[in-house]
């Protein structure tokens, strides 16, 4: 099976030469290229995790702390911790935050990206994740997507540049392509396997 990137193009360039009398004439070649695959740019890429971390504040919010609160009305754990030490209770509340969304947010995105190959905030932008077939990627891959996303602070900074490819995309070889790419390239694989046919 070939990788995307294993494919190429045709592109017709246009380039200038002298012809046997020493004249200058444009001549049209065609040329192959190998595919690029556009991903999704940065703007884009920032909605989907600015829409996936606000459902996902509010899923951990509603199933989580509004419970704790429910069922322990006389106690909420910053009251509770900052009385003793408020260096404490800003202490506990990083660990908190630490616990839940950095391993939680990355589990909400295995999650959907498993069972729906992508997460709502992707949706917005009708883009899915790909592996390098151009197919659903598998669960390994998918797992080395969400460690990447635990292990590495800086994961979110890697998705700045253009074309947007951050660090868990590239270590578990994994693309975000919007629909109408995931059409082009898929094209560009069917015209190539009924040359092959």
């Amino acid at each position: 099976m070939k990788k995307i990137t294993d494919y190429t193009e045709e592109k017709l360039l246009t380039r200038t030469q002298r012809d046997e009398y020493g004249n200058r004439v444009q001549v049209e070649e065609l040329y192959e290229f190998p595919i690029t695959v556009n991903s999704i740019k940065p703007g884009p890429r920032f909605a989907h995790f600015l829409a996936d971390f606000i459902l996902y504040s509010l899923i951990t919010r509603f199933l989580f702390l509004e419970p704790f609160l429910y069922f322990n009305p006389e106690i909420t754990m910053l009251d509770e911790v900052s009385k003793d030490n408020l260096i404490k209770g800003f202490l506990f509340s990083i660990l908190f935050s630490v616990m839940v969304f950095g391993s939680g947010f990355p589990t909400y995105c295995f999650i959907f990206e498993f069972y729906f190959q992508r997460t709502p905030g992707k949706y917005l932008t009708s883009s899915y994740v790909i592996d390098e077939y151009l197919n659903k990627p598998s669960r390994k891959q998918l797992l080395l997507r969400s460690i990447v996303r635990i292990i590495n602070p800086f994961d979110a900074l890697s998705c700045i540049d253009n074309p947007s490819r951050g660090w868990h995309d590239k270590w578990s070889k994994t693309y975000v392509v919007t629909e109408e790419e995931l059409k082009r390239l898929q094209e560009i694989k069917n015209m190539d396997t009924t040359q092959i046919a």
